[in-house]
């Protein structure tokens, strides 16, 4: 069972997410220019502004002004069009981020400094720079020219750029909601979303293989599966499963031609739509199902389908 997101009276979030199983989520920098174009592109759109970002090999963090609806909408879009444009450009398929984006409300000034700071020395902390100035975060916005964010916010509590860099050279130490608690808390999967979950990180041929691992590599293989959000039963499912198909000498029923066709597709009118999109095929009959938020964003979706409704 989901969790419901508490909004923030202050109407700024901290948000996040990563790769699914910690796989990298940018390759490489036409990656990152193409989720910060969306990043525009979509914020426009919803209504969100920035307050800092930083974009990681396998991960994200963004610091957002909106009201919290506004922000699960353009979520929604962005991880749905970067998903379908990099599995594209990398010739992949399925899920590329691990479930649902986390969020903290930031509701003190106190935070939203330190949330910056946060944000701001999480590439010198990966290594991916030797100080705050990285090409991938938002510092270089306020030390230089700002291009995505309204930086006039956190401007108000500094005097001049030296008291800002002196701000950020001290080691912030503020406990913040990360990618690894997200994941701690992740809702439990479906069995069906589990072997997808299995058959993305591993191959289709993953029952098989751990069937024919020794005790400490198949432990350490069914440690990753937990990391996705599987449930100790799922695990020993899945082990029984692998034990099975050992014995039998076979590999699990590949997905059928029409579910993979409806996955494939959903997929890719997610990213042509900006919102997530599910096609259920049945025996005799299948659904699409299509996502908004309210009745602006309904009026919007039928816009974009070409079936303006005047009522």
């Amino acid at each position: 069972m989901r969790v419901a997101r508490r909004a923030c009276e202050t109407d700024v979030y901290h948000v996040f997410a990563r790769g699914v199983g910690r796989q990298l989520i940018f390759e490489d920098d036409e990656d990152r220019f193409l989720f910060l174009d969306l990043m525009s592109r979509f914020s426009t759109q919803d209504g969100v502004s920035f307050i800092a970002w930083a974009l990681m090999d396998n991960h994200f963090h963004l610091l957002l002004r909106a009201p919290l609806p506004a922000i699960s909408k353009f979520m929604a879009r962005l991880e749905s069009a970067y998903a379908t444009a990099f599995n594209a450009r990398h010739d992949r398929v399925g899920h590329l981020f691990q479930g649902r984006f986390g969020s903290q409300g930031i509701d003190s000034d106190k935070r939203l400094l330190a949330a910056v700071r946060y944000i701001h020395q999480n590439p010198l902390k990966a290594g991916m720079s030797s100080g705050c100035l990285c090409r991938w975060s938002s510092y270089g916005e306020y030390v230089g020219a700002p291009y995505l964010c309204d930086t006039d916010m956190i401007w108000g509590f500094f005097s001049d750029l030296e008291d800002f860099e002196a701000f950020h050279a001290i080691a912030e130490t503020d406990r913040f909601a990360d990618v690894d608690d997200e994941v701690a808390r992740a809702t439990r999967l479906s069995d069906r979303r589990a072997e997808e979950r299995a058959e993305e990180l591993f191959g289709v041929e993953w029952r098989l293989d751990l069937s024919h691992m020794g005790k400490e590599d198949r432990d350490a293989r069914l440690r990753e599966l937990k990391k996705l959000g599987l449930s100790v039963r799922q695990l020993e499912r899945l082990a029984s499963a692998a034990a099975k198909a050992g014995r039998e000498g076979e590999s699990p029923a590949p997905e059928p031609a029409k579910d993979l066709y409806a996955r494939q597709l959903g997929e890719a009118l997610s990213g042509r739509l900006g919102r997530r999109v599910q096609l259920r095929p049945g025996a005799k009959k299948g659904r699409i199902e299509i996502e908004y938020y309210d009745n602006q964003d309904l009026c919007a979706l039928l816009e974009q389908l070409g079936l303006p409704v005047e009522l």
